[in-house]
């Protein structure tokens, strides 16, 4: 009995002793020391603990109580504030291997892995628009090489208008200080169409920074004084905006106080973007102010299809044309919906300067309508005609233009090459097919230009003979001879003709 009693004694203290020996072994990463780890890691400062996103590091959360991590022969530890650790490991693979052991270590309230995170900001490419305009105009990768800047000063674009619903979000974080000429108490629109109107200049600089000062001026049925429109735009041009926007005319009217008010705005260094109107009249023979005064810069309408908006004004004041027809605008509801006129035009076109301004923040007037200018589609007749005026703003034609700095100017313009056709029967339409232009700025750069911003002068009512045919470039002009012969039934007709008059 004595002798089963030492054998059971002596097999439960091997019994006991082994387990004891063994049980790290058997339990593994739930065994824990708790004695103080002085690991080397741990002595780290708390910015240690910042590492680079990637999953080969989990993330550790404890309560307060020091995990034995030296059971998951991780490559690095480091604590960082708040309980918190770091525990990296030879691969992604291998962290998320031990993830599940991490977690059952005493202390441990949550494991995870320390992945990356994207910035959801203005360096994100800029692609969805309310407006066909920006990839109409190729202004949307311009748009975008812009947001992903973090030095760009902020720029100004007042729409001197019926005032703006700054409770849309649209509108969040967009708007500068105002004013009313009105006499209402407060900028907030009540009739809608300056809401509309800063809706596109926010739409087509989303994600930059363009703050849009409303100005306004219109009452709540959509008309207002000629008095108050021109203290709105003075107001804008001493109040810091570098472009405004205006968006009504007065028909067949000529307003000196509106006159003076652009004059005023240049003086500034401001520049006022005006639409024509849509009463499709001719500005020559009919007023309508102050889309008829060429120091403004005027814009004309066009659609989706690059075709000339029926109801819009022309005449030989128009600089450019824009986005007319069925642009999608915000309503003062919030509510999107298209609209049709050049109201909509001219913001596209004070838009793109605005991003111009951006991009070379000391450009003044001269300098924003030159890039407007240079930077066209050219549309209608070869050069500047009295529709499309330049034609459409295109930034995929920019010649690295925008590049240059704000006070390069041109010296001197020659002909590098002739039209491919300078002898034309008469009555043939005029072509610049084949014109080159060499274009030398004050800076010693050359470059060769086609029709692209050059205006054509000296191309209609060309009668028999020989004519002097001028290539207008930013001020500058070179020219060229055209010869007009009759044909031989022209000369028939015309002798025939002659005898029965003199008959």
């Amino acid at each position: 009995m004595k002798r089963f009693l030492k054998k059971t004694a002596a097999a439960a203290a091997a019994m006991i002793l082994t387990v004891g020996v063994l049980s790290p072994a058997v339990y593994g990463l739930r065994v824990y020391d708790d004695t103080a780890q002085d690991y080397p890691a741990f002595s780290a400062a708390a910015q240690e603990s910042r590492t680079a996103p990637t999953e080969d590091t989990l993330i550790v959360k404890t309560d307060g109580t020091l995990p034995d991590f030296r059971l998951l022969h991780a490559q690095k530890t480091v604590q960082g504030p708040d309980d918190t650790y770091t525990v990296t490991f030879s691969s992604a693979q291998e962290a998320a291997d031990k993830l599940p052991d991490v977690c059952a270590l005493r202390g441990v309230e949550y494991a995870e892995p320390n992945v990356r995170v994207v910035a959801q900001g203005n360096a994100q490419p800029l692609t969805e628009y309310l407006t066909y305009g920006m990839e109409l105009m190729h202004a949307d990768g311009f748009a975008s090489e812009l947001a992903g800047r973090d030095d760009l000063t902020p720029v100004v674009v007042a729409v001197v208008d019926s005032g703006v619903k700054a409770s849309l979000p649209i509108f969040k974080g967009r708007l500068a200080e105002g004013a009313t000429m009105n006499g209402d108490p407060e900028t907030q629109d009540r009739y809608g169409h300056g809401t509309s109107v800063a809706g596109v200049v926010a739409d087509c600089t989303q994600g930059l920074p363009v703050q849009i000062m409303p100005v306004c001026v219109l009452q709540t049925d959509g008309t207002g004084s000629l008095l108050d429109a021109a203290n709105g735009i003075k107001y804008a041009a001493e109040h810091g905006a570098s472009i405004i926007n205006v968006s009504f005319v007065t028909e067949n009217y000529c307003s000196q106080a509106l006159h003076e008010a652009v004059d005023y705005a240049l003086e500034q260094d401001a520049l006022p973007v005006i639409c024509t109107g849509n009463y499709a009249l001719d500005m020559d023979k009919k007023k309508c102010c102050p889309a008829d005064y060429a120091p403004g810069f005027i814009v004309s309408g066009c659609d989706r299809d690059m075709q000339f908006y029926q109801n819009a004004c022309y005449g030989s004041t128009v600089d450019l044309c824009a986005p007319a027809g069925a642009v999608q605008c915000i309503s003062i509801y919030g509510i999107s919906y298209e609209m049709n006129g050049t109201s909509y035009a001219a913001p596209h076109v004070s838009a793109l300067a605005a991003l111009y301004k951006l991009y070379m923040p000391d450009a003044g007037h001269a300098a924003l309508e030159k890039l407007l200018r240079l930077n066209t589609k050219d549309l209608g007749d070869p050069g500047r005609d009295t529709r499309f005026g330049w034609g459409l703003p295109d930034l995929s034609a920019l010649d690295g233009s925008r590049r240059v700095s704000a006070s390069r100017t041109v010296t001197y313009v020659q002909i590098a090459q002739l039209p491919d056709k300078t002898d034309y029967t008469y009555k043939d339409p005029f072509s610049a097919e084949g014109l080159q232009l060499r274009v030398t700025y004050s800076d010693g750069t050359v470059e060769t230009r086609t029709t692209q911003g050059v205006q054509l002068l000296g191309t209609d009512r060309m009668t028999r003979g020989t004519h002097t045919v001028r290539a207008v470039f930013d001020d500058r002009e070179a020219a060229f001879d055209v010869t007009v012969r009759y044909e031989w039934w022209q000369w028939l007709v015309k002798i025939l003709l002659f005898g029965w008059i003199w008959y």
